[in-house]
């Protein structure tokens, strides 16, 4: 049997079939538009990774039921992996400013962009957004996940800023660097790739921010501190969190939020 040729692939001879073949007439202009929004919509993020639609659904609608009764105001929302998730002392590490953690699962980039309408849509008061994500390159165990390089984690923080963008316009976008963890020390060098790239990209691009832990949480070895983690190597320690904060809080700080 024949193998099955490629959905893009099938719409694109259509597209050479109705406007060559068959001469249908159409605006040069109108033809040039409509050829480019059709290859954005087939190459975009949200198409490329449309497989992972629904990876999580559950937890983000168990999250958006607490915002059906949220009243608070100017609060920084948390976004994003189980870090974030399991961060039980927020509220009291991260005063003077209020909190609302919207963590879940072990989140990816490539899921986040399909529920961050769900997420961040209802939180108009929030004065900023901090997205720590941290899963997208890891360790493969079998599972079918997609390959990721550093370029691809810029692209799909790009996808997920230009979401926000959208939907909450004025609103600050932080991206709190990818943790080095002693379970994920092998893959260092493209998380801290990743890293700069997100780096260099944010403190290019207006009303968005990035930052950096590294330092803090690599010792005097250049190794990650082991007592800053759980026993997993992965999660942060209860010193973990704490060190979290005081670094999250300077970044908030040093940008005059």
């Amino acid at each position: 049997m024949a193998a099955k040729t490629p959905l893009r692939r099938r719409a694109f001879w259509g597209l050479v079939d109705l406007f060559i073949f068959r001469k249908i007439t159409f605006p040069m202009k109108h033809w040039i538009i409509f050829a480019l929004a059709f290859v954005l919509v087939q190459c975009g993020p949200t198409y490329t990774y449309r497989a992972h639609k629904n990876d999580f659904a559950q937890e983000v609608e168990q999250l958006a039921e607490r915002d059906k009764t949220l009243s608070q105001k100017d609060y920084l929302l948390f976004v994003g992996s189980s870090s974030i998730r399991l961060w039980d002392d927020m509220e009291s590490d991260m005063k003077p400013y209020n909190t609302v953690k919207r963590g879940y699962g072990g989140a990816h980039f490539y899921d986040l962009i399909h529920h961050s309408e769900t997420l961040i849509a209802p939180h108009k008061n929030a004065r900023a957004i901090l997205c720590f994500v941290a899963n997208d390159i890891e360790h493969p165990w079998g599972d079918p996940k997609p390959k990721m390089t550093p370029e691809k984690v810029l692209r799909l923080a790009q996808k997920f800023s230009d979401q926000v963008e959208k939907i909450h316009p004025n609103t600050p976008l932080y991206f709190i660097e990818i943790t080095p963890s002693p379970s994920r020390w092998t893959l260092w060098p493209e998380i801290s790739q990743a890293n700069d790239l997100i780096q260099s990209w944010a403190e290019k691009t207006p009303n968005r921010f990035f930052i950096p832990t590294r330092q803090a949480v690599l010792g005097a070895d250049r190794l990650p501190q082991n007592h800053l983690f759980v026993e997993d190597g992965l999660h942060l320690s209860r010193a973990g969190y704490q060190l979290w904060a005081e670094q999250i809080k300077t970044g908030l700080r040093q940008s005059k939020n």
